[in-house]
């Protein structure tokens, strides 16, 4: 059954989505249905990859800096073929599922997060079944819609899709009875969410909307970044640090210690990037708009967030490991029973 603890996850994921909202609207008034909209993206973003960045290397700088690095360099040839390599439609529609693969292992952390450690450690340990079958389920809908949306796809393609998505979804379903009977936890908050909603949404979608798709994708990426801030809000709320660090260093990582620390580090972030969209948009000098463009541009926004979404899949040093399951161990532990 269903715990306060999943619930809890369902409220922060509400509240996190009714944010969202407040932010996007106005900016989809301003910009319309646009690539301009991707600014927003970048606006928003922006001082969230900085704290990821920084959350990474906060525990051993001179240890983790190596590993990430060399991610980094490989999240740079992920965004050299994703700008020079795959047609435009392609490009878009993996950049997406990439995307969205960060965004629901998020989620999953987040509703484990709480539900198994009450916020204490990080961590991403559902049966497998639900970790990855959730994933490729959504991918499977996102991958419909975006066949109907770009049209030209075939009968036998479409239909086979259709076949592997009432499959995997019988398996979900299967797994998800299996698992309750046994009183073992799964991840009731994000099945409901993000499977029972999000699902049927992404079909819709496909199959009803007309015109391009900036518009949802840069309000997927404001969900993202809020949702991973009402995590660490209530996370900090409940378990406080106070690193003894001097010098540069407690500069540096010295939000990590409370709320009002960490939202006056956001805050401070969150004025640079202001400062940079006002510059790129309003700046009578082109020089400078241009340069502020790096970091707030929407031609810019892609290549930023393939190099995050690469190195977040870095694992989690210490507070607990966050870590992709296998696709190689899917079906073994399905068969096995341990899914």
């Amino acid at each position: 059954m269903a715990s306060n603890q999943n619930f809890e996850y369902v409220i922060n994921t509400t509240f996190a989505f009714l944010i969202s909202l407040l932010i996007w609207l106005p900016f989809l008034l301003l910009f319309g249905n646009s690539l301009l909209l991707w600014s927003v993206f970048m606006l928003v973003g922006g001082p969230h990859f900085v704290l990821g960045i920084l959350g990474y290397l906060a525990t051993d700088t001179r240890k983790l800096i190596g590993p990430f690095l060399t991610v980094a360099v490989f999240g740079g040839f992920l965004a050299l073929i994703f700008y020079r390599v795959l047609p435009d439609y392609l490009a878009y529609f993996l950049f997406l599922a990439y995307f969205m693969i960060h965004l629901l292992s998020n989620e999953q952390m987040f509703e484990s997060s709480i539900v198994k450690s009450d916020y204490r450690s990080w961590q991403n340990s559902w049966p497998r079944v639900f970790s990855w079958g959730s994933i490729a389920l959504i991918l499977i809908a996102l991958t419909i819609s975006a066949l109907r949306l770009f049209g030209g796809s075939s009968s036998l393609i479409l239909g086979s899709l259709w076949m592997l998505l009432l499959i995997l979804g019988g398996a979900l379903i299967y797994k998800y009875f299996e698992q309750t009977g046994n009183g073992q936890k799964i991840p009731h908050g994000f099945m409901v969410i993000f499977v029972l909603l999000l699902v049927p949404v992404i079909l819709f979608f496909g199959y009803f909307w007309n015109g391009l798709v900036f518009a949802p994708t840069v309000l997927l990426a404001i969900f993202h970044i809020v949702s991973w801030y009402v995590f660490y809000t209530r996370r900090l709320a409940k378990f406080p640090k106070n690193d003894e660090q001097v010098g540069l260093a407690k500069f540096i990582f010295y939000w990590r210690g409370n709320i009002k620390r960490f939202y006056f580090f956001v805050a401070i972030l969150q004025a640079i990037w202001l400062g940079l969209f006002l510059l790129y948009f309003y700046s009578p000098v082109a020089y400078i708009a241009n340069s502020a463009g790096i970091l707030i541009s929407p031609l810019w926004a892609p290549f930023w967030t393939i190099m995050h979404v690469t190195t977040s899949f870095l694992p989690k040093p210490a507070g607990g490991k966050f870590t992709l399951p296998s696709f190689s161990l899917v079906r073994t532990a399905f068969r096995s029973g341990q899914a």
